[in-house]
């Protein structure tokens, strides 16, 4: 076949391709979309507590994570509690979680550096109907570290609660992560492959026998 059959074979490939990549870029963007606006999930890491009294003892801890619709903003103050979109904690011995926690009983106050960081908290929850709670709190001095009381424990002004676990003064650290939304990433590579299959299969199409 002469050479400008081939070129023009070639050209009228490159037509098919070009429209697939501009769907291809139009669909990522559609579907890194959610992804970035997708839960910021915040854990926490206390340290194990200094005192302890049965059936708590020095290897537990309270750890946890909260997730919020987007990131903290930066420089936030203790004005208001958040409200986030799930969470769950524990104090090594009871899991504290939506449905199961006493919402009018529970709260999270967080406030953030200039990066929206944590660098201050108090978080308390007590779960539904019993006398199980934990609060964490950090750096505070009305209540720093971390505190777990089970049942039959009474809260005290000491720095230890009897049937409960306490880390006073030492509070734990805080990370962040994005958690993106694997439903959309799946869509998204399941319409990349199927975008490349269906470019690929055109452009045989297209091209004479002698150059495919």
């Amino acid at each position: 076949m002469p050479l400008s059959a081939n070129c023009k074979a070639l050209s009228g490939a490159s037509r098919l391709i070009r429209p697939a990549l501009g769907l291809v870029v139009t669909m990522m963007a559609a579907f890194c979309a959610p992804c970035a606006n997708a839960d910021t999930m915040y854990t926490y890491t206390g340290s194990h507590f200094l005192y302890a009294d049965g059936p708590f003892t020095t290897s537990d801890s309270i750890t946890g994570w909260f997730t919020t619709s987007a990131p903290l903003d930066a420089d936030i103050v203790y004005e208001e509690p958040i409200d986030p979109t799930s969470f769950n904690f524990s104090d090594g011995l009871d899991t504290f979680d939506p449905a199961d926690t006493n919402p009018e009983m529970s709260s999270v106050w967080i406030a953030t550096g200039s990066q929206g960081e944590i660098v201050s908290w108090t978080i308390t929850l007590y779960i539904s109907n019993s006398d199980d709670w934990l609060i964490t709190s950090g750096p505070s001095q009305d209540q720093p570290g971390d505190t777990a009381n089970a049942p039959g424990g009474i809260a005290s002004g000491r720095p230890f609660v009897p049937g409960g676990g306490v880390t006073p003064y030492v509070p734990g650290t805080w990370t962040s992560t994005p958690t993106p939304e694997p439903l959309s990433v799946g869509l998204m590579f399941t319409a990349l492959l199927a975008l490349a299959f269906v470019a690929r299969k055109r452009t045989a199409r297209s091209l004479p026998r002698t150059i495919r």
